[in-house]
């Protein structure tokens, strides 16, 4: 028998046996008292000696302006009730004030925390009408005791074991792990690239062993966790997503997310409704184009197999909360993988990928930002400023793109050299890939009429080649002098004198039609 056999027999035999444990029967009088305990009131705990106070700023806890609304995150102690001298932890943060308020059946910190500008504005506004500030939240809040998040009024109360598990973040290994067969495995080709001896690597695997066969195998969440987990995902009422910076866990309600997506949809300039699903004539495009060209031995059999569509289905939509802005507008997303053209497109991809020029100017990362910014100094009259394009991906043009690509390709020196296929060959496959730009959304087929299609892999190498060659005509004839300059995808940094901003603004949106910028200072 081989040796990875044996100790993988030998770990099945050690796993097997279960330790025999001896537990002193509980007594009646201890039953008894167990469960009275849990029939009466739980008693709040005494407050810790030197516990600290809470430190929100009155100016920035009472300001009526300010956008008040509450995120997930790890748990702490509620300022409300260490004030009133209790100690208890919640998960929820009130992202303006920084500061853990509970929220559950019997409390709504949330509330008392802002009451007093709750009391002063509560007749200002019509508690029913939009929710598109924080006062009126909190003034439904009053009538209804119900939690409040994001700038919307639940249809349900969260309870504590649910709102602990959400703020475990939304890719929480909830399985318990990898099978001990794959760990011995992988541990095993580590263990043969150690320079040791082979009485130190046996040892290791000896000690390794010992260790898995007393692992507890089973899920990483609690009873409690589990049950509150499964009666999450039973809810039709409520939607749970990911934030769209950040790794925040959002809860909506279903209602309203729905309405935010229709809302952003209606959008004529940007998409339309289409009375049928196009998916298999595009895949039956998609695999006659490449079957010329495997026919005429441009590209190989295996490449045939990785860039032809399988069984395909319509990409579907879904939108990511944006909780750093006010209303908590939705980012659009596509779920591409599985459309007719995802595998040609992620092959494209990476064949595009060289025509992506590495410049002073492009940032890959945060930590090259700051290695930029590091040693710059801004004077008394300059101004740090910061660019963004609007909808970048459903807003540059086609045209726009395709002559930047093919710009690209002819500028690019050994591209073509390197590749089989023709300029025209590779334009009609980049082609297939800007015609997948259909999606659907409630049993909505819609078409997306301007813009790359947003998820497909290829749409972020086609816009960073447009928006390298666009950039360039920025700065080319731009009147304004920049001390500094930097982008990353479609946000720009700039460091101008402040006399200029506006100028150079009114020059960015001057450039093409369709691509607009906005500015924060």
């Amino acid at each position: 028998m081989p040796m990875k056999n044996f100790r993988l027999e030998l770990f099945r035999f050690a796993s097997s046996r279960k330790p025999n444990i001896h537990r002193r029967p509980r007594s009646s009088n201890e039953s008894s008292s167990s469960e009275e305990g849990h029939s009466k009131t739980p008693v709040l705990p005494k407050p810790m000696k030197g516990h600290r106070r809470h430190t929100s700023v009155p100016s920035v806890r009472f300001d009526k302006t300010l956008f008040h609304y509450l995120v997930l995150e790890n748990k702490q102690t509620c300022k409300n009730c260490s004030k009133q001298g209790n100690i208890i932890h919640s998960n929820f943060v009130c992202t303006v004030c920084n500061v853990r308020l509970c929220i559950n059946q019997t409390r709504n910190c949330f509330l008392a925390y802002h009451e007093p500008v709750a009391y002063l504005m509560c007749g200002e506004f019509n508690w029913f009408s939009s929710l598109e500030t924080w006062v009126r939240p909190l003034a439904a809040a009053r009538l209804y005791p119900q939690l409040v998040l994001k700038g919307h009024i639940l249809q349900r109360i969260l309870t504590e074991a649910e709102s602990g598990v959400l703020s475990k973040g939304l890719n929480f290994n909830v399985q318990g792990g990898v099978k001990n067969e794959e760990f011995l495995a992988a541990t095993e080709a580590g263990i043969n690239l150690m320079t040791c001896s082979e009485d130190e690597k046996q040892d290791a695997r000896i000690r390794i062993v010992g260790v898995l066969s007393r692992k507890k195998n089973g899920h990483n969440l609690t009873t409690g966790e589990a049950k509150a987990l499964a009666g999450l995902r039973r809810d039709r009422s409520i939607v749970i997503l990911s934030s769209d910076k950040g790794r925040t866990t959002v809860v909506l309600n279903k209602e309203d997310y729905e309405q935010k997506a229709t809302t952003l949809l209606q959008d004529r300039n940007t998409y339309e409704v289409v009375p049928y699903d196009p998916t298999s004539k595009l895949q039956r495009k998609v695999e006659g184009e490449l079957r010329k060209l495997k026919d005429g031995r441009l590209i190989t059999e295996k490449e045939w197999e990785r860039m032809r569509p399988g069984d395909s289905v319509i990409p579907k939509f879904y939108g990511l909360p944006k909780i750093h802005k006010e209303g908590v507008p939705l980012r659009p997303i596509i779920a591409f993988r599985g459309s007719p053209t995802y595998n040609l497109a992620s092959v494209m991809a990476k064949r595009l990928r060289p025509l992506v020029v590495s410049s002073t100017r492009m940032l890959k990362n945060s930590s090259e930002f700051l290695e930029k910014v590091r040693d710059v100094r801004v004077e008394s009259d300059e101004i740090m400023v910061s660019f963004d394009v609007k909808s970048m991906f459903t807003s540059l043009p086609q045209d726009l793109v395709k002559r930047s690509v093919l710009s690209a390709m002819e500028e690019t020196g050994g591209y073509l050299d390197n590749e089989k296929l023709s300029t025209s060959e590779l334009m009609r496959l980049v082609n297939l890939c800007l015609d997948s730009t259909f999606f659907n959304f409630r049993d909505t087929v819609y078409h997306q009429r301007i813009g790359t299609p947003m998820g497909s892999p290829i749409s972020v190498i086609l816009a960073e080649i447009t928006m390298q060659q666009f950039e360039s005509e920025i700065l080319a004839d731009a009147l304004t002098s920049l001390k500094l300059w930097t982008r990353y995808v479609d946000d720009m940094f700039a460091i101008l004198k402040a006399k200029d901003v506006d100028g150079f603004l009114e020059h960015l949106n001057g450039k093409h039609e369709a691509i607009q910028f906005e500015m924060e200072k």
